[in-house]
This record gives structure tokens, sequence and C-alpha cells, in this order.
């Protein structure tokens, strides 16, 4: 059990002040085996400090903490997503790939109609090759 910091509420503000002066700085004692034994009080009083703003202060962190964990959440969601979609292009491509090497394998002369275009055109299943000059550099 580790604490970071506590609160005291006291009904009198007097005897909270006489509280604070008389412990702050004191060893918290104990047996002397205990692991705090050797630590010291260090106790503040918080004048004009209401119950009520510990109570906002601590919704409020646990607002913000909540509010980090959902957008750590939402971060990792998207690149869980953006991983899948990656992995179903790269299934697709591997598919397409083989349906292409089984077209080839099919048609080992390869004048199927998805093969480069041949010369000239005329019947239907044929492409006409297409020539495209360059422009001069300048």
């Amino acid at each position: 059990l580790n604490y970071v910091d506590g609160w005291i509420e006291f009904l009198d503000k007097r005897d909270a002040k006489r509280a604070a002066n008389e412990l702050n700085t004191q060893a918290i004692g104990g047996k002397a085996t205990s692991f705090y034994a050797a630590d010291l009080w260090n106790l503040k009083y918080l004048s004009k400090f209401k119950w009520n703003h510990l109570t906002e202060k601590i919704a409020y962190d646990n607002l913000v903490r909540r509010q980090k964990l959902q957008a750590e959440i939402s971060q990792a969601k998207k690149e869980k997503d953006f991983y899948l979609e990656k992995v179903e292009q790269s299934k697709n491509l591997k598919a397409k790939k083989t349906r292409i090497e089984a077209k080839k394998a099919e048609n080992p002369g390869g004048k199927d109609r998805g093969s480069a275009p041949k010369e000239g055109g005329g019947s239907k299943g044929e492409f006409k090759k297409r020539t495209f000059t360059q422009r001069e550099t300048i």
C-alpha cells in the first residue's frame, strides 16, 4: 500500500490548524520494523478549501482519464482497421496474381484477350496496338 496524498476533514477549523502545525515534519512512527516508521508527515492547512472542491477535482480527473483512455482505444481501432484493410488488399492482389498466372498456364501462347494488344485490328477479340510519340524536352 503506497499512499501519495490524502485529506483529513475536521469539524472545527481550529482543530485542523492545530493538527497541521503539530504533525507537520514529525515522524509517522510505529514499530521500528515498519516501512513507514522513518517517514515524515507533510501536512498543510488549506484555507478557504471546501470538501466539494476536492470532489469536483476528483470527478474532473476521472473524466480526463476516461477521455484519454477512449482516445487511445479509438486510435488503436483506427490502426487495426487500417492494418486489416491492407491485409485484405494484399490478399486480393495475391488472388489476382494467381488468377493471371493460371490463365497464362492455361493459354501458353498468350493469345487470350487479357494479353498484350496485337498489331492491326479487325476482329472483335483483338486490340489495336497504339503508339504514343514523346514530346521534345525543353
